[in-house]
């Protein structure tokens, strides 16, 4: 019998250590990629976070409606769409990024007896209503954003937005609205943990029975330290009109666009309810005639808040 000369028994175990190697290398690399690229695909989360339950809100802005005279026809279309909420979106404004002084401007917000109508009627048709001062830019310089301010003397800044979003909550309370967003996509301030915290105390104060959010950007919605302050986690989807106009939330979900199914995933993460905030162009609101006409009326079995 023909007997394996020790050098080639030495090289043929040492090919088979390499390869063993190699094997656990490859192996080893699946388990990471693998996770990973399923959350990169949007199916799931890698530390099997369940998706949160949420609300599908889509975002009125009061200064960008072509006749706000008609807010209340938005309302109905939004309504027929199917959204689980209206969130009202009332312009707070400041000159530029390093603008200490925060303002309403009268002229282009409602009058609290207004907003209480139409937080009214977004009720009567079903629909939650979601309050939200929503901070824009008057004068901005180039690639300014309100997103990125950077006010020289902070405490003039948050004194004077504290007051309008306590104003807003005030009204907000008195019309019953369920949610009460007290800021949107203010990414630069985010960090500023404590004085968050401070104003959800006081909004809580004047606005006792309804529910507290702030409305994230897609940015930073991981990092906020004070949700567990809030009653809901909310987000602002920018989306588009696709079709004969507004995309419902449905269809924003079952495109498994990576925004909200990422947002789902830390709600579920954190324990949150989400209130998924779309903001579309206000002309992708309205619902043509002829589609609305071929519509069932909408039913909606109201729940406690």
């Amino acid at each position: 019998m023909d007997t394996e000369d020790p050098k080639t028994a030495r090289h043929a175990a040492r090919r088979r250590e390499r390869w063993a190697i190699l094997g656990v290398i490859v192996l080893l690399l699946a388990a990471v990629g693998v996770p990973q690229a399923f959350r990169a695909a949007g199916n799931g989360d890698a530390d099997g976070a369940a998706p949160a339950p949420h609300l599908r809100a889509v975002v009125l802005a009061w200064d960008q409606l072509p006749d706000a005279a008609q807010a209340e026809t938005y309302v109905d279309d939004i309504a027929r769409r199917g959204a689980d909420a209206v969130c009202l979106a009332l312009p707070v404004w400041q000159e530029h990024a390093a603008s200490n002084s925060v303002f309403i401007e009268y002229r282009r917000s409602p009058a609290p007896a207004r907003l209480e109508a139409l937080i009214a009627h977004g009720r009567g048709r079903g629909l939650r209503v979601a309050v939200m001062p929503v901070l824009r830019l008057a004068q901005p310089a180039s690639g300014e954003w309100p997103g990125g301010i950077e006010p020289t003397e902070p405490y003039s800044w948050w004194e004077d937005y504290e007051n309008i979003v306590l104003f807003y909550a005030r009204v907000a309370a008195a019309a019953k609205a369920e949610i009460f967003c007290l800021g949107s996509e203010l990414v630069s301030t985010t960090e500023q943990t404590q004085r968050w915290r401070a104003l959800i105390d006081k909004v809580a104060k004047v606005y006792p029975d309804g529910r507290i959010a702030y409305s994230a950007n897609r940015s930073n919605f991981r990092t906020l330290r004070w949700w567990s302050d809030l009653n809901l986690m909310a987000a602002t989807v920018h989306g588009g009109a696709g079709g004969d106009g507004l995309p419902t939330l449905d269809d924003l979900l079952d495109r498994r666009r990576p925004v909200a199914a990422e947002v789902l995933a830390h709600g579920g993460r954190i324990g949150k309810e989400v209130l998924l905030n779309l903001v579309v162009p206000a002309e992708a609101i309205r619902e043509p005639a002829a589609s609305a006409s071929a519509r069932p009326p909408r039913t909606t079995t109201r729940t406690n808040r």
